[in-house]
C-alpha cells in the first residue's frame, strides 16, 4: 500500500513513516516547505492537487495541522484555514482522483472537553470543544462525515477519524507539558554542572491538578497503522491508554530521574483559560476492530523523554 503522510516534519510524522515502512508499505511524506518529502501547502489548491496527481496514493494519513493549543489560540483564523479548509481541499482532491483510497484523518481527543465523573469517554459521547484547536477538529470531522453520508458517485473513500489523546515521547516540542518539564530539568542539569554550583532546578509549570490520558507516541502510530491496514475499519476511533494521570504526579516522576533537587513554580503565563480538569477515555472500539494494544510503559517513556532532552541541550547527566 502506498501511503501519503502529511506533516512528515512534525513530532508524530517521522514515527508514523518509520512504522509504516517496517510494516512493508511504501511511504511518501509531505512538509510545508518541502524540507521533508514533498512540498505541500494546504492553503494552496494547486499544491494539493499536484501532490495527489504526482503520488497517486492508496491511502492518506493526514497529520498536518496547527496542533498546539496555545498556537491555535493566538491565530484562530489560520487554525481554521489549515485544520478545516485544508482538510476539505486535500481529501476532496484525493476522493476525486482516488475514490478507492482510504483516509485516516487525525483529529483529537480534545474534541470531547472534560470527562464527567469516572466514566470513560466513548466515541458516541457528545463533543464539547473548549478551545480554537478543538473547535477546528470538530468542524473538520463534521465536514468529513457529511461527505461519507452523501450519495455522490463514486462513493467517498473509506474514512477513519482517529481521536488520539495526549501522546508523548522523545522528540516532542517543549510547548507540550511533559516535554517542556523535561527540557527545564535537562537545562537545569547542564547549568549546574557547568557552573559547578549546587542549587535546586526551578521548573515553571501551569495547572498540575489536571488529569490526562497519556500514551507513548509509538503506541499511537501503531494504532494508525492498524487502522490503515484494517479491511473494514471506518468511523471514529479513540486512541488512548484508558488511564488518567495527574500532571503533577508525572512531573514528580520526572523530577525523581534527576540527581539534583528540584523546585516547582506555578506560572500564570502557563495556565490556560479553558483547561480540562479530567480526561479518561476508552479504546474498546479500536481494540475490537484491530489487534492493537499499547506496549510502552509510561515510566520508560518519561525516562526516554528526559534522556532525549539531555542530548538536545548537551546535559552531561545520564551521558555515557
Amino acid at each position: 500500500m502506498k501511503v501519503l503522510v502529511t506533516g512528515a516534519e512534525g513530532f508524530v510524522g517521522p514515527y508514523l513513516m518509520r512504522a509504516l515502512e517496517r510494516a512493508g508499505h511504501e511511504v511518501c511524506g509531505t512538509s510545508l516547505d518541502g524540507a521533508v518529502g514533498h512540498r505541500l501547502d494546504l492553503l494552496e489548491e494547486g499544491s494539493v492537487q499536484q501532490v495527489i496527481d504526482e503520488l497517486e496514493p492508496d491511502a492518506l494519513a493526514h497529520l498536518a495541522a496547527v496542533s498546539a493549543v496555545p498556537a491555535a489560540a493566538k491565530n484562530p483564523q489560520l487554525t481554521w484555514r489549515v485544520n478545516v479548509d485544508g482538510v476539505r481541499s486535500l481529501t476532496s482532491a484525493l476522493a476525486a482522483a482516488r475514490p478507492d483510497a482510504r483516509i485516516l484523518f487525525v483529529s483529537s481527543g480534545a474534541v470531547y472537553g472534560s470527562t464527567s465523573g469516572n466514566r470513560p469517554i466513548e466515541e458516541h459521547h457528545a463533543t464539547d470543544p473548549g478551545n480554537s484547536y478543538a473547535w477546528s477538529k470538530v468542524a473538520a470531522e463534521a465536514w468529513l462525515k457529511l461527505q461519507i453520508l452523501s450519495d455522490r458517485k463514486p462513493a467517498w473513500p473509506r474514512t477513519m477519524i482517529a481521536r488520539p489523546f495526549n501522546h508523548i515521547g522523545p522528540g516532542q516540542g517543549p510547548e507540550f507539558a511533559l516535554s517542556g518539564f523535561a527540557r527545564q530539568i535537562a537545562e537545569g542539569e547542564k547549568t549546574l554542572v557547568e557552573s559547578k554550583r549546587s542549587a535546586p532546578i526551578s521548573i515553571s509549570t501551569g495547572n498540575l491538578e489536571a488529569r490526562r490520558d497519556f500514551l507513548d507516541v509509538r503506541d499511537v502510530v501503531s494504532a494508525y497503522v492498524s487502522l490503515l491496514e484494517s479491511p473494514t475499519a471506518s468511523g471514529v476511533f479513540n486512541i488512548c491508554s484508558g488511564e488518567s494521570h495527574r500532571v503533577g504526579d508525572l512531573l514528580d516522576r520526572l523530577c525523581a530521574l534527576t540527581p539534583h533537587e528540584t523546585t516547582v513554580v506555578t506560572s500564570q503565563d502557563r495556565m490556560r483559560a479553558c483547561d480540562r480538569d479530567g480526561v479518561l477515555a476508552s479504546s474498546a472500539r479500536l481494540r475490537q476492530e484491530t489487534d492493537w494494544t499499547p506496549t510502552h510503559e509510561l515510566s520508560d517513556t518519561l525516562e526516554q523523554i528526559l534522556d532525549d532532552w539531555r542530548q538536545r541541550v548537551g546535559s552531561p547527566v545520564g551521558a555515557d
